[in-house]
């Protein structure tokens, strides 16, 4: 239906002059890689310490943090959307119902470190990231009429995974090198936070706008009216659900996590 009226209003099949740009901009970016990584193999003083990494106990402690921090970018990029298009809510109020996620960070946090001490990181770490998938889950059930409680029930408990997540997961890396490696190893996982963060904003802008371009005829988010919010539920939706793939790949890493061996 939406499609339909797209097209009535005069609206065609989107073009894509960007393809090969695009394309050649991914190449690029993979050679470099694959030149970065056997440089960093070959030379005495790695910036990428490659022999560290393999050990599964970091190696998953990464993962992990990257993948929590896309899954959290997720929602932090496209919920301020739905709450101004779809509700029409206000900046005030959108900012308000945003301020679960760090204020459950803020106050969970320390009760997260004081279960790693007591119990360790494999549990409460792969805890918190189950509550960030089930946030997931329930956010992809958004509609025009969900309470606005709700909604703010959700963005708390991903950011109580998140809470429950990151300090243990921090504190078990920097357990299990010396403390020689202790500096890398938290540049590290600061990277992988900051990696997560870009490719996590990134792939939900790209997947959003080419869901609602699909669904719409080609139309963009700067051509929204709402007549268009069963399109952009949609593609929330679809959304949500591949961060929800997401989600279930950073529990299975922080789940298989090992000691230092």
């Amino acid at each position: 239906m939406v499609l339909t009226s797209a097209m009535a209003h005069g609206q065609t099949t989107p073009r894509e002059p960007g393809r090969l740009t695009t394309l050649v901009a991914g190449l690029g970016t993979g050679i470099t890689w694959i030149a970065l990584l056997l440089h960093e193999r070959s030379t005495r003083n790695p910036l990428l310490p490659l022999r560290l990494i393999r050990q599964r106990f970091l190696a998953m402690a990464i993962l992990s943090s990257m993948l929590s921090f896309m899954v959290l970018f997720f929602v932090i990029l496209l919920i301020p959307f739905y709450l101004a298009n779809v509700r029409e809510l206000g900046s005030d109020t959108i900012g308000f119902v945003m301020m679960a996620i760090p204020l459950c960070v803020f106050f969970v946090a320390p009760v997260a470190g004081r279960l790693y001490d007591r119990i360790g990181a494999r549990i409460v770490a792969t805890t918190g990231l189950l509550c960030c998938l089930l946030s997931l889950v329930l956010l992809t059930g958004l509609s025009r009429n969900t309470p606005l409680g709700g909604i703010g029930a959700s963005l708390a408990l991903l950011g109580f995974g998140q809470a429950m997540f990151l300090a243990p997961n921090s504190a078990s890396a920097l357990a299990g090198v010396n403390n020689h490696q202790a500096g890398v190893t938290s540049s590290l996982l600061a990277t992988a936070r900051n990696m997560g963060m870009l490719l996590g904003t990134a792939l939900a802008a790209l997947l959003f706008s080419w869901y609602f371009s699909r669904l719409t005829g080609g139309l963009d988010m700067k051509d929204y009216r709402p007549e268009l919010a069963p399109a952009f539920l949609s593609a929330l939706r679809r959304t949500f659900q591949v961060g929800c793939l997401l989600a279930f790949g950073a529990v299975a890493a922080s789940w298989n996590r090992g000691e230092k061996s």
